[in-house]
């Protein structure tokens, strides 16, 4: 039974069944060792040309110029799962897995006993030292190991032209760029008519797509004076989606006893996914302060056009219950905003304190996105991926070659990905940390750096449809890094 009165402390009291904090309980189910390999090439030619020339008493500068790119991304992943021992059992008790080991006093903020497990890889050592004690599943390993590969070669093809022309306090930027994309994806295809360890199940296939885009640009800068600065822009953007998201490789993990609560799990990529186009509108105010530093604001607008998203669905794969993750483009979707920015190194201070600095961010945000998700079709919500607020303050001190950074940063919810249903959309709560980052420069050459992240050891949580059905909580705790810089 689980006591929800609390979310964030949830309280699990044993009914019924075998005590969860009983290593017994816990007897052999799978054993999956994976080598993963990703070949990564990438050829690139660019060629810039710009001529100055006068219009009318004004300076005009003309740039055109060509880039092409070339990037080819290789997966091998080789799997051996064994779901069986060849004799006897194996629990979480076993003494010859090093004998006990309590979970970390505090681990997930004590929200339970955790009782006896393996220590850390205890249970690697022990697996390739017995080896044969583990019956390998040979559909399993085949599948697994081939299912995965893919072969993905993106090709970009450039060009552009564009004016900088000069009138007094105005300056203008208008420009043209057209962008063609080829994307060749290669991987196995399964024959569902043929067993999971027979090769003729798995053919190499390939999918090829390509598509062009125009961008143009335009963007005003006037100078008030020489401490307010207003500026201006309307421009198209275009995201492609990673290389992965476009493999049509799949992911298959099978459990030893196939159930509809202990389902097959697939993911993978889309082939048919499409490049993420935006038409972005920004206008900002700067005022640079006597002392070093500047006060901006500024509002934006984006009209997005295909996001990308994770969804996840079930369905049935080769006759038995499963859960598919894939990737998929959205509707159009549109975010508006406005952002603050106070900057500022506090040179009226005393000597001895002047090296003081003081740095504050907000930002604010209201997103909407129409689904096309079967059986969702037309619904509105937030943004995927898209916090409605977002923040950071920080001190600095800056002096004696000495250089330390004090900083809170957070940021509001945000839709991970879509559920089964509309009440089960996945969403990540929001986050704050405190970090630090100081340096001191020993010599013109030489410099010590200490960098700390996540000082309270903030968790990482998130929840289906409602804030109250907490899913996941880690605890990444707190990191910190120490190493010396050398510049020549």
């Amino acid at each position: 039974m689980i006591n929800l009165a609390d979310t964030e402390r949830p309280v699990i009291t044993r009914t019924a069944g075998p005590d969860l904090s009983d290593a017994a309980a816990y007897a052999f189910n799978q054993l999956q060792i994976q080598d993963r390999k990703l070949l990564k090439r990438e050829y690139s030619f660019k060629a810039d040309i710009s001529r100055r020339v006068t219009v009318a008493e004004h300076p005009l500068k003309i740039s055109g110029g060509t880039k092409l790119r070339w990037s080819p991304k290789q997966w091998n992943q080789d799997s051996v799962v064994s779901n069986a021992l060849a004799s006897g059992t194996l629990a979480l008790n076993d003494p010859r897995l090093g004998g006990p080991y309590e979970v970390k006093r505090g681990f997930l903020d004590s929200l339970g006993d955790f009782g006896q497990t393996v220590a850390p890889f205890a249970f690697f050592d022990f697996a390739k030292a017995n080896s044969a004690l583990f019956t390998p599943n040979a559909g399993t390993t085949l599948q697994n190991s081939l299912a995965a590969d893919y072969y993905v070669a993106e090709g970009i093809y450039a060009g552009y032209l564009a004016g900088d022309l000069t009138l007094g306090k105005l300056t203008a930027l208008a420009g043209l760029r057209y962008e063609r994309s080829t994307v060749e994806s290669k991987a196995y295809r399964q024959n569902t008519a043929f067993a999971t360890n027979n090769l003729a199940r798995y053919t190499w296939v390939a999918n090829d797509t390509h598509f062009g885009n125009l961008l143009p640009g335009a963007h005003l800068r006037y100078a008030a004076n020489k401490k307010l600065i207003f500026r201006a822009s309307w421009n198209h953007t275009l995201s492609r989606p990673a290389a992965n998201r476009i493999s049509p490789a799949l992911n298959v993990t099978t459990p030893a006893l196939v159930t509809e609560s202990n389902p097959v799990v697939v993911s993978g990529g889309n082939p048919n996914l499409k490049a993420t186009t935006s038409e972005n509108f920004d206008l900002s105010a700067e005022y640079y302060l006597k002392s070093i530093g500047l006060v901006s604001a500024g509002v934006f607008r984006k009209a997005i056009d295909g996001p990308i998203y994770r969804r996840t669905f079930d369905s049935t794969y080769e006759g038995q219950p499963a859960r598919f993750t894939v990737f998929d483009n959205a509707g159009r979707a549109r975010v508006t905003g406005a952002e603050f920015t106070y900057q500022q190194q506090l040179t009226f201070l005393p000597a001895l304190l002047d090296g003081f600095g003081v740095y504050a961010n907000a930002t604010y945000v209201s997103s909407e996105v129409t689904l096309t998700e079967p059986g969702r079709v037309g619904e509105k919500l937030p943004l995927f991926n898209q916090s409605d607020q977002l923040g950071n303050l920080a001190l600095t001190y800056q002096k004696y070659g000495v250089f330390v950074r004090l900083s809170h940063n957070w940021r509001g919810d945000y839709l991970q990905a879509l559920g089964n249903a509309g009440g089960l959309d996945q969403f990540a709560r929001g986050f704050q940390s405190y970090d630090v980052l100081a340096s001191y420069k020993i010599s013109p050459r030489w410099t010590v750096k200490f960098e700390g992240n996540n000082l309270d050891a903030a968790p990482e949580q998130q929840y289906v449809g409602t804030s109250r059905r907490n899913i996941y909580l880690g605890n990444t705790g707190r990191s910190y890094a120490l190493g010396v810089v050398f510049s020549y």
